[in-house]
């Protein structure tokens, strides 16, 4: 974790104390560099992973979270359950989860952040943290954001949907007109405010998902791309090519597989590139074992 200086002449009338907690180096540099061009707002911190958050939040003692959702190990409700509510923070949820699994914000005091963030949405969600900082203490706060927390939390486990393979991965025999109009080896297209970065396919190490936006991740980072995941797996000839669908929302390449861990609930877990974990389904054991020619 790295803790931002503070100027020897900062002024006496504190800023908005904000830390900013992400697995991702590129999505933490993106709002710091957002941050910084919000007056009043000061950025005491960065963490890379809940329980980092854990550790900091008592010493650094910050009025404004911007957390990512997805996180290995302890993830944004796993980590906010732990915090002892007097010493809860403002939130602003920073998710590449779709508009309508996170409408449930628009009705509470508590923001959101979708990614790829803009300047005039961030700027937005910052100008509503200053509203409800001044209201940070008043009673029932607490209580809102767990009943939001909640609410999210089935709103997304209901767009998941289903089990394996009810929304999985395409066959040849069932590929979008969209897909079959495309290139496959064409670049993928991530947009972040007016940068435009083209992703080759064979740069893909795994990938990951929330409907309708995929996050493709390389070894200079990861990228965000307005596609489903079944369009992707057709791109990426997952399931008899180079890839494997280990999960509905995970796909991985199989010569960027590392590790195996077994849970002793008997689950597997795959460790990919960066030491980043992610579940692996029964059906996706399956597959993987058929990709890697042993039995898991």
């Amino acid at each position: 974790m790295t803790v931002a200086g503070v100027p020897a002449d900062a002024p006496r009338e504190p800023a908005i104390r904000a830390l900013v907690v992400d697995d991702e180096p590129a999505a933490r540099r993106g709002v710091q560099l957002l941050a910084a061009r919000q007056p009043g707002l000061r950025v005491v911190g960065e963490c890379t992973d809940g329980r980092e958050f854990l550790d900091a939040l008592p010493r650094l003692r910050p009025d404004l979270v911007f957390l990512d959702i997805q996180m290995p190990g302890l993830d944004a409700f796993d980590v906010l359950r732990r915090v002892p509510e007097r010493e809860l923070p403002l939130v602003v949820f920073v998710t590449a989860y779709d508009r309508y699994a996170v409408r449930a914000f628009d009705a509470n005091a508590v923001d959101y952040l979708l990614k790829p963030v803009g300047d005039e949405r961030f700027a937005r969600a910052c100008e509503r943290a200053r509203s409800e900082l001044s209201a940070r203490d008043a009673p029932g706060y607490t209580a809102r954001l767990l009943r939001v927390i909640e609410t999210l939390e089935r709103r997304l486990d209901a767009a998941d949907g289903g089990g394996d393979g009810r929304r999985g991965t395409a066959g040849a025999g069932s590929r979008s007109a969209a897909a079959q109009a495309r290139d496959p080896a064409a670049p993928f297209v991530s947009r972040l405010g007016d940068r435009v970065t083209l992703v080759d396919p064979g740069d893909v190490l795994w990938a990951s998902s929330s409907r309708d936006y995929v996050r493709l991740h390389t070894e200079d980072g990861s990228h965000l791309v307005r596609e489903t995941m079944t369009a992707v797996c057709e791109r990426l000839d997952v399931d008899g090519g180079s890839f494997v669908r280990i999960h509905r929302s995970t796909v991985v390449r199989i010569d960027a597989v590392r590790e195996f861990r077994v849970k002793t609930s008997g689950r597997l877990e795959l460790v990919l590139p960066g030491g980043e974990t992610r579940a692996v389904s029964r059906t996706g054991r399956r597959r993987l074992a058929d990709a890697l020619g042993f039995p898991l």
